[in-house]
């Protein structure tokens, strides 16, 4: 078991270290990265074309919490356990690491390819891979339900980082990488399609909010959507796209800032202080 669990650890720094890489040699200073003016954020003007400087600081900050999420596995917490066998069923550090450590590890890996590809023009292919990875951490949201995670330290220290922020990513890839693939810039009816593809934004994050009340994937597709609002300010002034993406943001913004206040204040009144979300039912992670 031991020898398990140093191999998870070990997949997880290098898969972290891969990603890194992929993502600063392929798309920062590769080639076509944003030092070339070729870059694949302006790559063809996509309607889903972000401004790189915000997307450049979401993933300095999803590579920090990943960072916090890998040194937690190394340290006990102040009663001499491990952090995370306070939300395991079996008390383990192991179980979690199988559980999540897996899905964080192919979520790196695929996103070092994904930047290959991409940066390759390979478009069919990245957005393959985008798929595959988009249902890899889909499954551990749905199935794993790590947003029930019931203390806020590890809410933070394990759904952020493996969950959540991974899959606004992907979801926002999806479309980016889609619209670069079908040349979505080339002519008027696909702006438009744009135009109404770009809602997803708000009808998804806000059926989240609304049925598990996961505040931190709000507030991820909120930023993403800022971006976009000021990456196609930059491309196109006269359009629609920018307006809508600030409109999003804006809204997914206030209500998920609302969803985590009532929480809070819902969890204070029960006398919990370090529940994040609500709901604690069949969530796998969470002790019975």
């Amino acid at each position: 078991m031991s020898s398990l669990l140093l191999t998870n650890q070990v997949l997880t720094i290098l898969s972290y270290i891969l990603s890194i890489f992929g993502n600063f040699r392929y798309l920062i200073f590769g080639k076509k990265g944003p030092l070339d003016d070729e870059d694949p954020f302006h790559l063809g003007i996509t309607p889903f074309t972000a401004n790189i400087f915000f997307i450049f600081i979401f993933w300095l900050c999803l590579y920090g919490v990943q960072l916090a999420y890998i040194i937690q596995l190394f340290y006990p917490d102040s009663r001499g356990t491990t952090s995370l066998t306070k939300i395991t069923s079996t008390s383990t550090r192991l179980s979690v690491s199988q559980v999540v450590g897996w899905h964080f590890t192919s979520f790196n890996i695929l996103t070092f390819l994904w930047a290959f590809l991409f940066s390759k023009n390979h478009y069919i292919l990245s957005e393959l891979i985008v798929v595959i990875n988009f249902f890899n951490i889909l499954a551990l949201f749905a199935v794993h339900k790590t947003y029930k995670i019931q203390r806020s330290d590890y809410f933070f220290l394990i759904h952020l980082p493996t969950s959540s922020i991974p899959l606004a990513w992907l979801f926002y890839l999806l479309f980016w990488n889609g619209a670069v693939m079908f040349h979505f810039h080339e002519n008027l009816a696909a702006r438009i399609l744009a135009n109404i593809f770009i809602w997803n934004f708000l009808f998804v994050p806000v059926f989240v909010l609304v049925t598990i009340k996961d505040w931190s994937f709000g507030l991820a597709n909120s930023y993403l959507m800022f971006a976009l609002g000021f990456g196609q300010l930059g491309i196109k002034v006269f359009a629609l796209q920018w307006i809508f993406a600030f409109i999003i943001s804006a809204v997914l913004f206030f209500f998920s800032v609302v969803v985590a206040t009532g929480s809070t204040l819902a969890n204070i009144g029960d006398g919990d202080e370090h529940v994040p979300g609500t709901n604690t039912e069949n969530a796998p992670l969470l002790p019975s």
